[in-house]
Protein backbone atom coordinates (compact mmCIF):
# COMPACT_ATOMS: atom_id res chain seq x y z
CA UNK A 1 0.00 0.00 0.00
CA UNK A 2 1.29 3.41 -0.89
CA UNK A 3 0.61 6.41 1.34
CA UNK A 4 1.02 9.66 -0.56
CA UNK A 5 0.40 12.45 1.93
CA UNK A 6 0.97 13.17 5.60
CA UNK A 7 -2.80 13.41 6.00
CA UNK A 8 -3.27 9.79 4.91
CA UNK A 9 -0.44 8.66 7.15
CA UNK A 10 -1.93 10.47 10.15
CA UNK A 11 -5.33 8.92 9.42
CA UNK A 12 -3.79 5.43 9.49
CA UNK A 13 -1.93 6.18 12.71
CA UNK A 14 -5.08 7.49 14.37
CA UNK A 15 -7.01 4.43 13.15
CA UNK A 16 -4.42 2.12 14.71
CA UNK A 17 -4.57 4.07 17.98
CA UNK A 18 -8.38 3.90 17.98
CA UNK A 19 -8.30 0.14 17.34
CA UNK A 20 -5.78 -0.35 20.14
CA UNK A 21 -7.92 1.64 22.57
CA UNK A 22 -11.04 -0.28 21.55
CA UNK A 23 -9.19 -3.59 22.04
CA UNK A 24 -8.04 -2.49 25.48
CA UNK A 25 -11.60 -1.47 26.44
CA UNK A 26 -12.92 -4.81 25.14
CA UNK A 27 -10.45 -6.72 27.31
CA UNK A 28 -11.52 -4.69 30.37
CA UNK A 29 -15.18 -5.28 29.58
CA UNK A 30 -14.69 -9.04 29.24
CA UNK A 31 -12.91 -9.15 32.61
CA UNK A 32 -15.75 -7.17 34.21
CA UNK A 33 -18.32 -9.55 32.73
CA UNK A 34 -16.50 -12.54 34.24
CA UNK A 35 -17.15 -11.07 37.68
CA UNK A 36 -20.90 -11.12 37.03
CA UNK A 37 -20.70 -14.90 36.89
CA UNK A 38 -18.50 -15.14 39.97
CA UNK A 39 -20.03 -15.65 43.39
CA UNK A 40 -18.54 -12.60 45.11
CA UNK A 41 -20.77 -12.84 48.17
CA UNK A 42 -22.01 -16.23 49.27
CA UNK A 43 -25.56 -15.62 50.43
CA UNK A 44 -28.24 -18.28 50.63
CA UNK A 45 -31.50 -17.40 48.93
CA UNK A 46 -33.94 -15.82 51.36
CA UNK A 47 -31.21 -15.10 53.92
CA UNK A 48 -31.55 -11.82 55.80
CA UNK A 49 -28.54 -9.60 56.14
CA UNK A 50 -28.17 -7.46 59.22
CA UNK A 51 -25.82 -4.49 59.63
CA UNK A 52 -23.72 -6.57 62.03
CA UNK A 53 -23.08 -9.17 59.30
CA UNK A 54 -21.53 -6.75 56.83
CA UNK A 55 -17.96 -7.23 58.06
CA UNK A 56 -18.04 -10.90 57.09
CA UNK A 57 -19.23 -10.02 53.57
CA UNK A 58 -16.64 -7.24 53.29
CA UNK A 59 -13.90 -9.79 53.95
CA UNK A 60 -15.17 -11.91 51.04
CA UNK A 61 -14.66 -8.94 48.72
CA UNK A 62 -11.32 -7.94 50.27
CA UNK A 63 -9.72 -11.34 49.54
CA UNK A 64 -10.04 -10.73 45.79
CA UNK A 65 -6.88 -9.96 43.84
CA UNK A 66 -5.86 -6.32 43.44
CA UNK A 67 -6.76 -6.46 39.77
CA UNK A 68 -10.31 -7.58 40.62
CA UNK A 69 -10.76 -5.16 43.52
CA UNK A 70 -10.49 -2.11 41.27
CA UNK A 71 -13.29 -3.32 38.99
CA UNK A 72 -16.72 -1.73 39.20
CA UNK A 73 -18.76 -4.55 40.74
CA UNK A 74 -16.52 -5.31 43.77
CA UNK A 75 -16.12 -1.59 44.51
CA UNK A 76 -19.88 -1.04 44.31
CA UNK A 77 -20.64 -4.01 46.58
CA UNK A 78 -17.94 -3.00 49.07
CA UNK A 79 -19.23 0.59 49.21
CA UNK A 80 -22.79 -0.65 49.64
CA UNK A 81 -21.72 -2.97 52.46
CA UNK A 82 -19.88 -0.17 54.24
CA UNK A 83 -22.86 2.15 53.93
CA UNK A 84 -25.19 -0.60 55.05
CA UNK A 85 -23.26 -1.00 58.27
CA UNK A 86 -24.84 2.29 59.28
CA UNK A 87 -28.52 1.62 60.08
CA UNK A 88 -29.85 4.65 58.17
CA UNK A 89 -29.16 3.13 54.79
CA UNK A 90 -30.46 -0.36 55.54
CA UNK A 91 -33.38 -0.08 53.16
CA UNK A 92 -31.30 1.31 50.26
CA UNK A 93 -28.72 -1.47 50.54
CA UNK A 94 -31.36 -4.13 50.76
CA UNK A 95 -32.94 -2.87 47.54
CA UNK A 96 -29.55 -2.64 45.82
CA UNK A 97 -28.64 -6.16 46.89
CA UNK A 98 -31.98 -7.48 45.70
CA UNK A 99 -31.40 -5.78 42.34
CA UNK A 100 -27.88 -7.23 42.14
CA UNK A 101 -29.08 -10.75 42.91
CA UNK A 102 -32.00 -10.50 40.49
CA UNK A 103 -29.70 -9.23 37.70
CA UNK A 104 -27.28 -12.03 38.42
CA UNK A 105 -30.10 -14.57 38.41
CA UNK A 106 -31.47 -13.10 35.15
CA UNK A 107 -28.01 -13.26 33.52
CA UNK A 108 -27.61 -16.82 34.73
CA UNK A 109 -31.00 -17.79 33.29
CA UNK A 110 -30.23 -16.12 29.95
CA UNK A 111 -26.98 -18.04 29.62
CA UNK A 112 -28.83 -21.38 29.79
CA UNK A 113 -31.59 -20.57 27.33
Amino acid sequence: MLVKDFEQESCFILMLWALAIMGFKLALLLNERKLLDANLISIAEGMRILPEDTREFERQIEILSEKQKVMVLPRAILNALRRFSTPKIYKMFRLALIRYLSLKRRNWNLSFQ
